[in-house]
């Protein structure tokens, strides 16, 4: 069950994905781990896209939007798109 958090905090736009992504989890009181285990990845690779030393991939973040209740356009997309492309 996801605890009711105001998200309003995702809206800023000076945010990148891998400060969204910890501020997310950090408000359902998850470590790296239960995170990863939800969106069946690593720990590793979940602290990798939080330091923004990685993105994830289109499942990935699909994977995480879905484990926060969320929508893609929250994670921003387009930095997840631009690291496919490069």
């Amino acid at each position: 069950m996801l605890n009711k958090v105001n998200y309003s905090f995702l809206l800023t736009e000076n945010m990148n994905i891998g400060s969204k992504i910890t501020e997310l989890r950090k408000t359902q009181s998850w470590s790296q781990a239960d995170l990863a285990e939800k969106i069946q990845a690593s720990r590793v690779i979940v602290g990798k896209y939080e330091r923004n030393e990685a993105a994830p991939s289109i499942d990935i973040a699909k994977k995480i939007a879905d484990a926060f209740g969320i929508s893609l356009d929250y994670l921003d997309i387009s930095v997840i798109l631009c690291h496919l492309f490069r």
